[in-house]
């Protein structure tokens, strides 16, 4: 075919090199979406009005289909339900802690519920972790955004789980138990501790080395890249330790094993492919 009849048709070589991991970009986005929701529905307490894997499975094929749109009416659901559900403070602290992912990653759509693997890296001792596999979004802006989105994950489910999944829950937040049910107390209790703490400054050393890293990683020979990418993990967890220190001398939950093994997978994955994660609306 000729480029002329390529070009009239919007089929250009580079507008198809955009298209084509679109489809896969979006399954994936439904999947975890759907899986959010199916754990929500399991784990935040009140019964679901419908089973929480068919919600899971409508909300996953509705995010596949419309990513932006439809992730946010199913976070609203979401908010909506736990609510009118005595969860009203349970509705708040989530709130709060994915409402920067939207402005973060903006047109990012397919990429807002993998900040999800922040907290379950988390759970595993492996938060850090999560800046590296951050890394493989394609543009700085865009590792920026979703390794700080990240962070605020891991810092809600901290407060809601009352669990240390990197430094732990900020001086003053109570227990879920005693504000789960009270917006003021939700407030009080949880928020604005931790907006007042010094907790959340570590999203910016997340933002920055999820943006890093591919500047290091990037095709050159193996033994340079272990250099630069030991540098990498060798300051990311200097950084972390210092973050600590900045809240009472908080110990980083695997402040050095996480950073080694998500650099260890963003050299395979950044080898194999420079731009491992290609967005779609």
């Amino acid at each position: 075919m000729e480029p002329a009849t390529l070009a009239r048709f919007g089929l250009m070589e580079s507008e198809r090199r955009r298209v084509a991991p679109a489809l896969p970009m979006r399954v994936v986005a439904g999947i975890a979406a759907g899986v959010l929701v199916l754990l929500a529905g399991e784990l935040l307490g009140p019964t679901p009005p419908v089973s929480s894997l068919a919600a899971g499975a409508v909300v996953a094929v509705a995010v596949a289909l419309l990513p932006r749109l439809a992730w946010l009416a199913a976070a609203a659901a979401l908010l909506v339900w736990l609510g009118s559900n005595d969860e009203v403070g349970t509705a708040v602290v989530i709130g709060v802690a994915i409402a920067p992912t939207p402005l973060l990653l903006m047109w990012g759509g397919t990429l807002w519920s993998l900040p999800a693997l922040a907290p379950a890296l988390g759970a595993i001792g492996l938060a850090p972790a999560y800046a590296a596999l951050a890394a493989l979004a394609p543009t700085p802006w865009r590792r920026a955004g979703l390794g700080a989105a990240g962070y605020f994950w891991l810092v809600g489910a901290e407060v809601l789980t009352g669990n240390t999944l990197l430094y732990g829950p900020a001086n003053g937040v109570h227990a879920r138990a005693t504000w789960h049910d009270s917006f003021s107390g939700a407030v009080e209790h949880a928020v604005v501790p931790t907006l007042t703490s010094a907790v959340l400054l570590p999203a910016v050393v997340f933002a920055a080395f999820s943006a890093a890293l591919p500047l290091l990683v990037r095709g050159r020979p193996l033994a340079i890249e272990l250099i630069l990418g030991g540098a990498w993990a060798v300051g990311f967890v200097v950084a972390l330790e210092a973050m600590g220190r900045l809240m009472d001398g908080a110990a980083a939950r695997g402040a050095v094993l996480g950073p080694l093994v998500g650099l260890a997978v963003a050299i395979v994955e950044l080898r194999a492919a420079p731009r491992a994660l290609t967005e779609s609306p």
